[in-house]
C-alpha cells in the first residue's frame, strides 16, 4: 500500500528555459540536454526506490506544459547518449508516472501546496528538485526514514539552500519571507523553524547543480553516508 510520495518538481527542459546560470559556458540547447539528464537520473532513482519501498507513490510536479511535451523533450534530448535500456525505461516511466502541476505566485508557495495536497490525505511527503546528483535512491529511502522520527526534514546544499524537504504535516509558515534563489535561503528557512517551533532535522549535506564549476566539480561528489 503506498502511503508516503515523492514529489518531484521539474521544468519541461526547453533550450533557454532551464539552468540559464549554465549558459555562460554552454549553448541553450546543451543547458537542456544537462538538465533532462539529472532529471532522468532522478526518475531512474526515484523508480529504483520505489522497487524497493512499495509504499512510496511519485509524483511529478511541472511548471509548465503538459506531460506529454515533458517525455517527448526529456527523451529528444538523451537520444544520442543514453543507453537502450535506460531509455526503454525512462519512456516507461514518464508514461506511467502520475503528474500534477505546481500552484502558487513563487516556488515557496508551489513547494508548500504539493506537499499540504499530499500530507492532507495523510501522506508523509519528501519534495525534491531535479539538479542534485547526490539524491540516490539510498539517500531518499534514509531521508523517508528521518521522517518517521522527525516532523520536517531538508536537505541543504553547499551554495545555502536546499535540495530536499520533507513533512507530516507541512506548515505555511516554513516557506514565508525567504528571498528564494539566493544565498539566504538555509539561514531563513531555520529561522522560520525557530520561530513558529517546528522540530527541523538536517540531512547530510548535499551539492547541486547551478553553474558551470558546480558541473565540473560534480566528479569528485561522493554518495554521502548518514
Amino acid at each position: 500500500m503506498q502511503n508516503k510520495t515523492l514529489i518531484i518538481f521539474t521544468k519541461i527542459p526547453y533550450p533557454g528555459t532551464v539552468k540559464s546560470r549554465l549558459l555562460s559556458a554552454y549553448s541553450r540547447k546543451e543547458a537542456a540536454t544537462i538538465y533532462a539528464a539529472m532529471l532522468s537520473d532522478t526518475l531512474l532513482a526515484a523508480a529504483d526506490l520505489t522497487e524497493k519501498s512499495s509504499s512510496v507513490a511519485v509524483e511529478v510536479y511541472l511548471a509548465n506544459g503538459r506531460p506529454q511535451e515533458l517525455q517527448k523533450q526529456v527523451l529528444g534530448h538523451i537520444n544520442a547518449f543514453c543507453p537502450a535500456d535506460k531509455k526503454l525505461r525512462l519512456a516507461n516511466l514518464l508514461a506511467q508516472i502520475t503528474y500534477c502541476h505546481q500552484k502558487g505566485e513563487n516556488i515557496g508557495e508551489r513547494m508548500y501546496q504539493a506537499l499540504f495536497n499530499s500530507n492532507a490525505n495523510h501522506r508523509p511527503a519528501i519534495l525534491i528538485g531535479c539538479d542534485c546528483p547526490g539524491l540516490t535512491a539510498s539517500y531518499l529511502r534514509q531521508a523517508f526514514i528521518s521522517l518517521e522520527k522527525h516532523p520536517t526534514v531538508l536537505t541543504p546544499t553547499l551554495d545555502n539552500g536546499y535540495c530536499l524537504i520533507g513533512s507530516v504535516y507541512a506548515v505555511q509558515e516554513l516557506f514565508a519571507n525567504i528571498a528564494w534563489g539566493t544565498d539566504t535561503v538555509l539561514p531563513d528557512t531555520i529561522r522560520n523553524a525557530q520561530t513558529a517551533a517546528i522540530d527541523l532535522f538536517l540531512l547530510p549535506q548535499l551539492q547541486d547543480i547551478d553553474t558551470p564549476l558546480d558541473l565540473a566539480n560534480i566528479k569528485d561528489i561522493a554518495e554521502v553516508s548518514f
